[in-house]
């Protein structure tokens, strides 16, 4: 029994040392000691607690300072000003596609606004637009669209004056329209992205500390917490906890929103070098048409359109036939929105015009060196558009239209995040890149039947279902398709696991009866859906033009690199028809 005793006021004297290693003042206060082992023990423990919050929050604060830099390399990567230097009064001259609009700023900064890509771009970012001849921001988008935006905006100023709302949202017709819709869905976006004006400098740490003071400067006995009372101060911890990660969660927040304006308005800014920026324009009957380089490049020097930014207006003996500003515009906010809309699985849809105009906009469309026709974006970066064809008509829904719901490289490999973006979605495509050389896929007709009880499976059920090579074991894209009875899928409850039959193997997900699994690992499952195993009995597959691999009983094949692997990329798709 002393034995015991000397341990725990031992641990005390040893959690009140480490505590004075920190903090010098601490040496000279003897370690609370009560003299009872049953309550010695607890007090050297919380004595330890306090001492490991000290050293995390030392930790943390490095890591903050750490994120804090990051976020503000990523506003200034995106040319964003810190903070709204200047008054708000006045507005932004902004050249958009050959025409000059003056932008509000105090319109910009209303609720309804300033939360939006549009303000951020238009006062946060506006240094980084290109320049057209006169020296204004030059925007490369459709006109028509952005004069409509700054009425609107006028609008909502004009109502916000006088105490009452106005919403800013299309019409039935203009739903329809792709290029209103497109550009609406990128500028209106809305994030956590605000906009600072500048105000007198405030020293942070001053204030904080200051803040620190009031917080532990109630006397012993006043109104605060009572002498001796620890409640009161583990209330504090507990708050100051609370404060701690949510602050935290606003800055991730900010960091992951700063990545998606990033991503959705970079074509929009220039270059660092100022490559591709340059802003070209041609006259036709009295207008100017404006784009940039970066648009027309991607045409090729040699393409009609390019040729007529350039001034030329034969090719060879051909002449270029003259045709409407209107469907002119058209032609160049389709090679546009080409260049603007790059995120998997979307479709820029081609232009349109009334119905005596449509023969006419095509002619118009196709001297110019486009195609009339919608232009699907892959429905993941590691497919193109001539595989995502292919792959979308192997499952046999009819006039197939994909949904992204779940992306890896955008959402992390957890189960339980697939689970919840993928949700109660049906007709299920499934794209996995092992290591570039072999993509393969799997169609699921119905849904991922999660149990209700998070620590259980949903058992297998019944689910039409077939796999996909993309390439690798493959020279061409096959179907690969399993007979019924392996038509079927289990899920595991977030705190459960699928065993293999026949091996100390688990997993979250098993598709086709256990030819596809998701957080493969043994003995336990893994923690990330892209640890993988993928198989195939000889006899499901096409032998005929099969390049993959055998197990060394030749009775099993896989559309992989090999059986288990980590997933490069993993991307779910909803296909359905229309």
């Amino acid at each position: 029994m002393l034995g015991k005793k000397r341990k725990v006021n031992d641990g005390v004297a040893a959690a009140a040392a480490a505590a004075g290693q920190q903090d010098d003042d601490d040496q000279h206060h003897p370690a609370p000691r009560i003299g009872r082992q049953s309550l010695d023990r607890p007090l050297a423990s919380a004595i330890a607690a306090l001492q490991a919050i000290k050293t995390a929050a030392t930790a943390a604060i490095q890591q903050l300072q750490s994120k804090a830099e990051a976020i503000k390399e990523q506003i200034e990567t995106t040319g964003g000003k810190l903070e709204l230097k200047g008054s708000i009064e006045g507005e932004v001259a902004l050249n958009v596609g050959g025409k000059v609009v003056g932008v509000s700023r105090k319109g910009l900064m209303l609720d309804q606004l300033r939360h939006t890509y549009f303000a951020h771009l238009l006062l946060s970012c506006v240094d980084a637009l290109p320049r057209d001849e006169e020296g204004r921001p030059f925007l490369d988008a459709d006109p028509g669209y952005v004069k409509w935006l700054v009425d609107q905006i006028y609008l909502v100023e004009g109502a916000d004056a006088q105490g009452e709302e106005y919403e800013i949202e299309l019409d039935d017709t203009q739903k329809e329209d792709p290029t209103v819709a497109l550009y609406h869905e990128l500028f209106l976006t809305r994030a956590s992205l605000d906009i600072d004006v500048r105000t007198e400098d405030v020293d942070m740490d001053d204030r904080g500390a200051a803040e620190g003071n009031k917080e532990g400067g109630e006397k012993e006995g006043g109104d605060g917490e009572r002498a001796g009372d620890s409640s009161g101060a583990g209330s504090r911890l507990r708050e100051y906890v609370a404060n701690y990660t949510d602050a935290v969660t606003v800055l991730e927040k900010a960091v992951v929103d700063l990545e998606g304006f990033g991503a959705v308005m970079g074509p929009f800014l220039r270059a660092d070098d100022g490559s591709n920026h340059t802003v070209r324009s041609v006259t036709i009957s009295q207008q100017t048409v404006s784009t940039t380089e970066a648009t027309l490049a991607r045409l090729g020097p040699n393409s009609l359109l390019y040729r007529r930014f350039s001034g030329e207006v034969v090719q060879g003996n051909a002449p270029i036939r003259q045709t409407s500003v209107e469907h002119f515009m058209k032609v160049v906010d389709f090679a546009r929105r080409q260049r603007f809309e790059t995120r998997p699985g979307r479709v820029v849809k081609k232009p349109t015009a009334k119905p005596k105009q449509l023969a006419q906009l095509k002619k118009d469309v196709e001297m110019y060196g486009l195609t009339m026709g919608d232009v699907y974006r892959p429905p993941a970066p590691f497919l193109t558009f001539e595989e995502t064809q292919e792959v979308l008509a192997m499952t046999e829904i009819p006039n197939p239209s994909i949904k992204l719901l779940y992306s890896s490289t955008r959402d992390g490999g957890h189960f339980g995040t697939m689970v919840d973006k993928v949700g109660d979605a049906s007709g299920l495509l499934f794209l996995i890149n092992h290591n570039d050389t072999h993509r393969f896929g799997a169609f699921v007709g119905g849904q991922l039947k999660s149990p209700a009880d998070p620590t259980r499976t949903s058992g297998s059920y019944k689910v039409p279902t077939s796999f996909i090579s993309i390439s690798g074991a493959y020279a061409k894209i096959t179907k690969i398709p399993i007979p019924e009875a392996k038509q079927r899928a289990a899920v595991a409850g977030r705190d459960a696991s699928i065993k293999a039959s026949n091996i100390d193997y688990r997993g979250k997900l098993a598709i086709g009866r256990g030819y596809l699994w998701f957080g493969w690992a043994s003995p336990f499952p893994a923690d990330d859906v892209r640890s993988m195993n993928q198989w195939v009995k000889k006899e499901h597959l096409p032998m005929d033009g099969y390049l993959g691999q055998l197990n060394d009983d030749g009775d099993e094949g896989t559309l992989a690199g090999t059986w288990d692997f980590t997933a490069k990329e993993i991307a779910i798709y909803q296909v359905k028809s229309g």
